[in-house]
């Protein structure tokens, strides 16, 4: 029985800290390395776009000089000089749109290797303390043991599964921003309209931040995770009620994991 437990308990853990390994990898990476055949795709979908975009953001620079026109805003040289002016700003960020969104990954993506490869050590779950006191229990503890074992393996299967849901769908959010971008940015020339502009590359910013968010946050629950299994016991009621305290844990996780994205966006939009 005690072989057994520790089995699963093995499995369970060992499960997890190969999950979480995969996560800093996978957020770590630019789209272009986690899926070539995927950002080829999307940067296909982009360059189609562009010409629509580069339409558009002539279009919304009409209606804004037509608009001041109306409103003889026009009158000094100065005012349609700064509006040409934005004009040819918004033309340079649009042609290079590609290149200003991967160099805000690229920042992210630098950000995650350097908390990575210090918080990676430090997400390793360790159950020394656990397997020692199971080896401790009388055959009647080991069984109830085991039983409350059971929702714990459960709920680490639906963290690991949680955690590559909220990756891949992040990066699956980075594509489609890749993807759409030369209609939002083509909006940087009206006055009434550049928040969308602008918010759309705030909002990238916050998906590619959401990736150090991550790895920030399983670290803070994996050293949580620690010191429940470090306090653990001799006593079936403490092996018992570190169960507890993990499975707790382990849903706060969920729900952090869920927000992570949320927090990322607000850092963001505080700068």
């Amino acid at each position: 029985m005690e072989d057994f437990i520790i089995s699963i308990l093995d499995d369970t853990f060992n499960g997890f800290n190969d999950t979480i390994k995969a996560a800093i990898s996978i957020v770590s990476q630019s789209p272009t390395e986690f899926n070539s055949a995927i950002a080829t795709s999307m940067e296909n979908i982009y360059h189609v776009i562009l010409p629509i975009g580069y339409t558009l953001l002539v279009l919304f620079f009409l209606l804004e000089f037509l608009n001041k026109s109306i409103m003889f805003e026009t009158k000094s040289v100065e005012m349609v000089v700064s509006m040409f002016l934005k004009l040819i700003i918004a033309k340079i960020v649009m042609e290079h749109s590609l290149d200003i969104l991967y160099g805000i990954f690229d920042f992210s993506s630098y950000i995650a290797g350097l908390i990575g490869s210090i918080a990676i050590e430090d997400t390793m779950v360790e159950l020394d303390g656990l397997k020692e006191n199971v080896g401790n229990m009388r055959f009647g503890e080991k069984l109830m043991f085991y039983i409350a074992l059971q929702p714990m393996s459960l709920i680490m299967q639906l963290i690991e599964w949680g955690v590559f849901i909220i990756i891949y769908g992040r990066i699956i959010e980075l594509f489609l921003y890749i993807a759409l971008a030369p209609i939002p940015i083509s909006t940087l020339t009206s006055s009434s309209y550049q928040n969308v502009g602008r918010s759309y590359i705030q909002g990238f910013a916050g998906v590619a931040l959401q990736g150090p968010v991550i790895i920030v946050c399983v670290a803070i629950y994996s050293l949580l995770f620690t010191s429940v299994l470090v306090d653990v016991g001799d006593t079936v009621t403490s092996g018992m009620r570190a169960l507890r305290d993990m499975i707790g844990i382990s849903l706060v996780l969920l729900g952090v994991l869920a927000k992570s994205g949320t927090w990322a966006k607000k850092l963001v939009s505080s700068i």
